[in-house]
């Protein structure tokens, strides 16, 4: 064989596409569906997974939630009532206060309304009304105390006994000192005292 020969042959052979002179080309990308998973696939999967757990964990995260906004409304609850219990003790306390205060202020006119009545004792007065016997008391002051004086009010206690409120200090203070005067009636022993309480009486 010569040199063109050879030449010619392996220029033959250069211009063949390889694979022709076999049958088909295995070294050609196939057509077919691959059966392996892609990355593409795979990355799409694992992304998935993690989308799965996030999804558990605010489910759980969820369920946390309303477990302590249930706790926070029991305790609002409490809180609720133990204002209200304390709102009612503030109340009472000022309920309390001012019939404390009432009550100062009422002692207090009582005894400045005692300070200005007198109790006369000993003389008869069973059958008496309350205007009759104020005039009789007005009468009894004058002729044995010989002090003019207009009484305020008379209020019969006993049969025996009746309460005298003056209209003022001055005349309680002169009958007080005056009252020595009863000494000189000779039938019946009759007693100007101050003003006492119900139990003291």
């Amino acid at each position: 064989m010569s040199s063109d020969e050879g030449s010619t042959d392996e220029s033959i052979k250069r211009k063949r596409p390889i694979g022709d002179a076999g049958g088909e080309n295995i070294f050609l990308k196939s057509r077919k569906t691959s059966r392996t998973p892609t990355k593409k696939a795979q990355s799409s999967e694992t992304k998935l997974d993690q989308l799965l757990v996030i999804m558990k964990e605010l489910q759980a995260d969820i369920k946390d939630i309303k477990r302590e906004n249930q706790e926070f409304s029991k305790e609002i609850k409490t809180l609720k009532m133990e204002n209200q219990n304390d709102s009612i003790k503030q109340d009472n306390k000022k309920i309390r206060k001012k019939l404390a205060e009432a009550k100062s202020k009422i002692k207090r006119l009582d005894k400045e309304r005692n300070e200005k009545n007198i109790v006369i004792s000993g003389l008869d007065m069973n059958n008496m009304d309350l205007n009759s016997l104020k005039e009789t008391m007005e009468k009894f002051i004058l002729q044995h105390i010989n002090i003019q004086i207009e009484l305020k009010k008379v209020d019969k206690l006993t049969d025996k006994m009746c309460l005298i409120e003056l209209k003022n200090l001055e005349d309680h203070a002169t009958i007080m000192k005056n009252k020595a005067k009863l000494k000189q009636i000779k039938k019946v022993k009759v007693y100007i005292n101050d003003d006492l309480s119900v139990i003291e009486r």
